[in-house]
């Protein structure tokens, strides 16, 4: 199941999504949530970008070198595929936060008041 189906789903199952109250509640916990979480992922992009121009800078001299230097590359890959994927799991709780907070549990996030 997919978090953007998820989320309304537990609220359903725990008894709050018909309460616009509990709703609101939530909604703005999950943008906090979100608030906090967004800096250190936008860290771990300005990182990964900085470590990407230092190993562009090594000269592959020698295989040794060139081995490492391909091996921190690849790190620096799945580093950046998992911070995609936690920025845009951030991006549908902090739609469904926002939607929640002005009271809107199922509405459409491209109707949200930015």
């Amino acid at each position: 199941m997919k978090i953007e189906d998820h989320l309304p789903a537990v609220c359903e199952r725990i008894g709050i999504l018909n309460d616009p109250g509990a709703m609101r509640e939530l909604g703005q916990l999950l943008q906090q949530v979100v608030h906090d979480l967004n800096g250190p992922i936008a860290t771990f992009g300005m990182e990964l970008y900085t470590l990407r121009c230092a190993l562009d800078e090594l000269s592959a001299e020698s295989d040794a070198v060139r081995q490492k230097r391909d091996g921190l590359a690849a790190i620096c890959n799945n580093l950046e595929r998992a911070r995609r994927t936690a920025a845009e799991i951030l991006k549908v709780v902090g739609d469904a936060g926002k939607r929640w907070s002005q009271g809107d549990p199922q509405g459409d996030p491209g109707e949200l008041d930015r």
